[in-house]
């Protein structure tokens, strides 16, 4: 359970972060930029007088036990920087110190809490030991984003893919600039919309579709023929949903099984349409 705690007790904190990490002290905030272009740059300090610092407990699925953060409410950090009307932008591009750059739909942001983490609760550093990343002990700072997923069963079941740490930057952004090919006609439903969001999340690492995504594992979807086309669409959402179950020797996993936990299934079932729905919407 999270919880407010005196600006007084933060300022200490600030202190002692900033001794701890004296050697990273100018990588300590954080830029905002719209389409590329930057709009504001924040430092530690000034973001948590925007924004009410608080505790958090997340399921860590880098360690796979809980862990309590210090954070910052990540939906009032942007508040500050863009104004309220960041919500109404489609995507977020997040770039790390290492270059990975995940993008993220806004809509995410409007569903589930997120949180800027800026220190372990009652650590001297700001590292986690990552079962994920071959045992190896991992920095997250400067900033780490993280999302309430205690007790709550959709964002246990999607891991650990939108949890960029070693954060520098946040760019608004529209994916469909970047792979117009992939993005749904402008008129598409609002199904074939979020469809569009899964489809990025779950599918696109394995397959491409009109020559766009994954190269080494999955089939083409929408070239010479959309897959819609050739599979009757009940037997598409069993695929999805598990491919082995209909064919043994297939390499594809359960739909959103590389977390470990299950979508409740009425929540699996309706997120499978809406990916049926987005390639609907993009057959030719």
């Amino acid at each position: 359970m999270s919880r407010a705690i005196s600006y007084a007790t933060w300022v200490v904190l600030l202190a002692c972060l900033n001794t701890t990490l004296a050697s990273a002290e100018e990588v300590r905030s954080l830029k905002f930029l719209k389409g590329g272009k930057e709009v504001a740059q924040l430092t530690l300090a000034e973001l948590m007088t925007k924004a009410t610092p608080q505790q958090l407990e997340v399921f860590e699925f880098q360690n796979g036990e809980k862990r309590t953060y210090d954070v910052i409410p990540f939906n009032a950090v942007m508040d500050a920087a863009y104004g309220k009307d960041w919500r109404k932008s489609e995507d977020i591009l997040f770039t790390c110190l290492d270059g990975y750059q995940p993008i993220v739909p806004v809509s995410e942001f409007t569903k589930h809490p997120a949180y800027l983490a800026i220190a372990v609760r009652g650590a001297k550093d700001f590292t986690v030991f990552s079962k994920i990343h071959q045992n190896t002990t991992v920095d997250l700072g400067p900033f780490y984003l993280v999302w309430k997923n205690v007790g709550d069963a959709v964002l246990m079941a999607q891991g650990p893919n939108w949890w960029p740490y070693q954060l520098t930057t946040v760019d608004l952004v529209r994916f469909a600039d970047k792979s117009a090919k992939l993005a749904p006609p402008a008129g598409a439903k609002p199904d074939a919309k979020e469809g569009f969001a899964l489809f990025r999340k779950t599918c696109l690492a394995c397959h491409t579709l009109n020559g766009e995504g994954g190269q080494a594992a999955g089939v083409e979807l929408n070239r010479p023929v959309n897959v819609t086309k050739y599979w009757k669409k009940e037997w598409l959402a069993k695929w999805i949903a598990s491919p082995k179950s209909l064919r043994e020797s297939t390499k594809m996993p359960d739909y959103g099984s590389e977390s470990g936990y299950k979508l409740p299934a009425d929540v699996q079932a309706k997120q499978i349409q809406q990916i049926i729905a987005y390639l609907e919407s993009m057959a030719k």
